[in-house]
């Protein structure tokens, strides 16, 4: 069940809030004060805040700036509540980290809408930064040079055995025109050999880099699930030894 806290001076609000987020299912936590939000932040991680904006000592504002200073809270999405709606605190919340504003009164259900959607964005966000993490693993963890092209021919990643072919860093490569990096600077010949690739095709041609060893650069389709965008996986064998 997901943790939402409850950050407002005003025992009534509190109480509203409370109400509507229980009701919709999740566990609240209650704090008056944004030190006590922030202890309890600290403490036992919500999975998202509901923040006043008009509180004594410490304003909305503080307490979310302070929320994103601190590495373990800088995560959790913040949604601003208040009755302060002018376009010039509505930008504030956001200049600050807020995610949302919800004007007050707040309408129940669409409090109610707003924390799911909230949640599940932030869920799925979270399982996409993990899987990406493991890819980028994954890739560092082959030993064979490897890079992943996207469709515009641009390299999304590669492993440090790819970019140490062209004498550079992985951050040096990704982002950048694999035709620039495989090729000396040239742009996309009419018979590609990547360009098949796409049309999911496996391809297999020569690369010399400035050193002037040969490799076999060998190409094949990946796809991702929900994503339209076409890739390429681009992998190098040095046949230096082999060639005349």
């Amino acid at each position: 069940m997901a943790k939402v806290l409850i950050i407002d001076d005003n025992p009534d609000n509190l109480r509203v809030a409370a109400t509507v987020i229980n009701n919709a299912g999740y566990e609240v936590m209650l704090a008056l004060t944004g030190k006590e939000g922030l202890a309890c932040a600290t403490h036992n991680r919500p999975d998202i805040i509901l923040l006043d904006i008009m509180m004594p000592e410490m304003n909305g504002y503080e307490v979310c700036r302070k929320l994103k200073e601190n590495e373990h809270t800088s995560e959790i999405p913040v949604l601003f509540v208040s009755a302060r709606d002018e376009i010039k605190d509505i930008k504030r919340a956001f200049d600050v980290g807020g995610v949302d504003h919800i004007a007050k009164p707040f309408v129940p259900e669409i409090l109610a809408v707003r924390v799911n959607n909230q949640l599940e964005h932030f869920r799925l966000m979270k399982n996409l930064s993990e899987r990406e993490k493991m890819f980028k693993n994954l890739f560092r963890s082959i030993k064979q040079p490897i890079a992943l092209i996207d469709s515009n021919y641009i390299i999304k990643y590669c492993n440090l055995e790819f970019s140490s072919v062209f004498e550079l860093s992985p951050n040096m490569a990704i982002g950048r025109n694999c035709f620039e990096v495989t090729c000396g600077g040239k742009s996309k010949c009419s018979h590609c050999p990547l360009a098949t690739t796409f049309q999911a095709n496996e391809t297999a041609y020569l690369v010399k880099n400035y050193k002037g060893r040969v490799y076999r650069a060998e190409t094949s389709p990946v796809s991702f699930e929900n994503n339209h965008m076409k890739y390429a996986s681009l992998t190098l064998t040095d046949i230096s030894d082999f060639t005349v």
